[in-house]
């Protein structure tokens, strides 16, 4: 369910991608079907997933959801899991990737670009409206993208739209009714379209100063209650402009601190879904009564990285050298307890067919000669250095 758009690099240099990644998560074999979500985030992996056999929804069908509690739900500034899932059911995209990583339209009925590539014309969605029943317009869209493109403004996202030189309106229609926007790039950018899938592109309505106000979004979930630090209780949207979705009536966000207890609860029935676990905790779910575990690609992954731009890493020797003397298979099987696949030396994984190249494999191991590569770049006595590591689920 939580929108795994493609993930941003800095251009830092890469030592060696280590593991394409697993993501957990189960479902209660008495919860009804999920509601309507969006797919995809980078390079290749297998999503654990445990899923019941679905049943028919009854007349009211609620799905309650275990997560980590969210530390903001601004989504210019989304960033975990639990951030991420929240905000796709509340607000929407222009454009979004399905399981194929494939765009399909969202608020954007349609995105076409120039021949020279330097503009794109979107075209909104007739019946698309917020929460408070106004309708989503070019001026929302603008709004959006002017805010998430803003160096001044310290969001993630600045760089990635640093390319666009101007959005607007169509010369003679009035953004604030109009449904047309068209953005203009200082140059080409295939991936463009991609980007308007980010997991921030989040559209808010124009002049909204703090979105966690009123969650005033577009999407097949309105928010009815939220308690920070207990959960959050969302209906579906009756007017939401995709004809059948959400597939649910009612959706629960429950917040656990510990994953542990997350798990408990999905045991013991208190819970449908539970969004991320450790992957031992998942391989202790298989073969459990009530829950049915499955295997789903991903684009996730984890990587060593190491800055280009400062010693020792501005040395092309000691990028190689690491390489080499990582032992990527060990590290696979310890911290993914074989759920995903070994990374190559590419960030880009095999969902993305179009640009997946099968010549960037990874080095074989070989010590001796990552050993030779540090005393050619002057470490021929070794090379200390601090690694920082994000907890993750």
């Amino acid at each position: 369910m939580p929108n795994t758009h493609p993930l941003r690099k800095s251009a830092r240099g890469y030592l060696a991608l280590v593991i394409i990644l697993a993501f957990a998560f189960v479902l209660n074999a008495c919860a009804a079907p999920p509601p309507a979500g969006s797919p995809a985030s980078e390079p290749a992996a297998a999503d654990a997933t445990g899923a019941p056999a679905p049943a028919q929804p009854a007349a009211s069908s609620t799905l309650r959801v275990a997560m980590e509690a969210p530390v903001q739900l601004d989504p210019a500034f989304a960033s975990s899991d639990s951030e991420i899932a929240i905000l796709n059911a509340v607000y929407d995209y222009l454009v979004d990737v399905d399981e194929n990583n494939r765009l399909q339209p969202r608020l954007a009925s349609s995105v076409v670009a120039s021949e020279d590539g330097l503009s794109y014309t979107v075209e909104l969605q007739p019946n698309a409206t917020f929460h408070d029943g106004s309708p989503v317009t070019a001026a929302d869209v603008i709004y959006t993208f002017n805010r998430l493109r803003d160096p001044e403004a310290g969001l993630p996202t600045a760089d990635l739209y640093s390319n666009i030189v101007d959005i607007a309106a169509p010369e003679g229609s009035d953004p604030a009714t109009g449904t047309t926007v068209v953005f203009t790039l200082q140059a080409p950018d295939p991936f463009f379209q991609y980007n308007l899938s980010d997991n921030h592109a989040l559209i808010v309505k124009a002049g909204t100063e703090d979105p966690t106000a009123d969650f005033n979004g577009s999407g097949p979930f309105k928010v009815v209650n939220y308690s920070p630090e207990d959960r959050m209780e969302l209906v579906a949207n009756d007017a939401y402009f995709i004809d059948g979705k959400p597939g649910v009536d009612n959706l629960e966000f429950i917040f656990f601190a510990d994953q542990t207890a997350a798990v408990d609860a999905l045991k013991g029935g208190q819970v449908d879904l539970n969004m991320r676990m450790a992957t031992p905790l998942y391989l202790s779910l298989q073969g459990e009564p009530g829950i049915v575990t499955s295997s789903i690609p991903t684009n996730g992954f984890d990587l060593v990285r190491l800055r280009a731009d400062r010693e020792p890493g501005n040395d092309p020797r000691v990028i190689e050298a690491f390489k080499l003397a990582t032992d990527r298979q060990a590290i696979f099987d310890t911290v993914t307890l074989g759920l995903g696949a070994v990374g190559n030396d590419s960030p880009i994984g095999p969902l993305y067919a179009d640009y997946y190249s099968t010549d960037a494999v990874a080095p074989a191991r070989d010590v001796t000669r990552a050993r030779e590569l540090l005393a050619e770049a002057g470490y021929g006595d070794g090379l200390s250095l601090d690694l920082y590591v994000p907890e993750s689920g």
